[in-house]
């Protein structure tokens, strides 16, 4: 075995785009929203300058002084600090800050008030709540369920100090993922395989197959498709990369034996022409061009189909789109998804494909 440990493992394919959407408002909210970090301590200088009972009302150089750390601070940039720290919609402190022209200097008007208080609103923790909701979805995989914890702490944290009124997501929304699916007690042991580059055997059956195989796995990918998980790997009998679903796995054994990736292997390029989870290696993708009825444009346009997806007609009479793809059962199936509200232009294989399929169903129902 050879053993080998890179600093960055592959990446893992397939989570929610959902969780990531909604919590990308609390992540830009609580690490991104100070525009540098100088400007952070700064802030936070200030705030305790401003706190501080045994030297009240401090002026602008008395906040200049207490900066003297960082190098040479400005008047200018002081005056900016304590504009941005009241007044900036990204910052969100909108801190209560006054000037006492009797003592000569800036005070709270608010004395229990700090930066340091967590600045949040009902919008804000109803994005937060809604995360969680989604998040525990993926309980059982070890990575969510950390973040799930510390979310959860903060939203505690949240509730307590803002004293808003909780709201109950999961009674609105219901994620199709569960940690019930079969062969998601698999997630976090092939997840910790991938990220320590640990070999592990798979006891496995197939679909449509009543015969179980071992398999020495060197696991690559984690990638979910139409709510299913599989796991992308090379297969150590074979040496190929092959795909296995989590629901089929019988047994997961991980051992210490190390690996290491092939050089060939490129996790965000591996199902660039893939329509859906199967990779083919005989065949070449091919241009497959469609038309749709205009009805389904809207769709089309906010859902591609493919990420190759390209417009070449969009008019009152027909929709015309091209992909890049392999030919494959998922890419026939979707297509007679759409029934009559799309047509295959080419290639004239897959176009004769379709037909077929078609006659067959008029040909099953005529039969009875």
């Amino acid at each position: 075995m050879v053993q080998s440990y890179k600093p960055i493992p592959q990446c893992i394919c397939g989570l929610k785009l959902l969780v990531i959407l909604c919590l990308s408002r609390l992540f830009n909210y609580i690490a991104g929203m100070p525009k540098n970090k100088n400007a952070i301590i700064r802030y936070r200088i200030i705030d305790a300058c401003l706190r501080n009972k045994f030297k009240k009302y401090p002026n602008k150089y008395d906040f200049i002084s207490a900066c003297e750390n960082l190098g040479t601070v400005s008047l200018r940039t002081i005056e900016k600090d304590l504009y941005d720290m009241m007044y900036d919609e990204e910052l969100k402190y909108f801190a209560p800050i006054a000037y006492s022209k009797t003592e000569k200097g800036y005070y709270y008007e608010d004395p229990d008030y700090s930066i340091s208080n967590f600045p949040i609103n009902e919008e804000d923790l109803s994005a937060i709540a809604f995360a969680c909701s989604i998040l525990r979805q993926f309980g059982g995989i070890d990575p969510a369920k950390q973040l799930v914890d510390s979310i959860e702490k903060l939203e505690n944290y949240m509730h307590a100090n803002a004293k808003l009124p909780r709201k109950s997501w999961e009674t609105l929304i219901q994620a199709e993922t569960s940690t019930a699916d079969p062969g998601f007690e698999f997630m976090s042991p092939i997840l910790d395989c991938i990220k320590n580059y640990n070999i592990c055997e798979l006891t496995y059956k197939r679909f449509n197959s009543d015969q179980i195989k071992t398999y020495t796995l060197h696991p690559y990918l984690l990638k979910q498709y139409r709510n299913r998980w599989y796991i992308i790997g090379l297969d150590e009998t074979r040496n190929d990369i092959t795909t296995f679903a989590l629901d089929r796995i019988i047994r997961l054994i991980p051992s210490k034996h190390t690996f290491k990736v092939l050089s060939s292997f490129n996790a965000l390029n591996y199902h660039k022409f893939a329509f859906g989870i199967h990779v083919s290696k005989a065949q070449k993708p091919e241009i497959v061009r469609l038309k749709f009825s205009p009805q389904e444009a809207a769709f089309i346009k906010s859902q591609p189909l493919h990420a190759s997806q390209v417009i070449i007609e969009d008019s009152t009479h027909q929709f015309i789109i091209e992909i890049e793809v392999w030919i494959s059962f998922e890419l026939i199936n979707c297509i007679l998804g759409f029934g009559h509200r799309v047509e295959v232009l080419s290639p004239s294989s897959l176009r004769i494909e379709i037909l077929n399929q078609l006659t067959n169903t008029i040909n099953l129902y005529q039969s009875n």
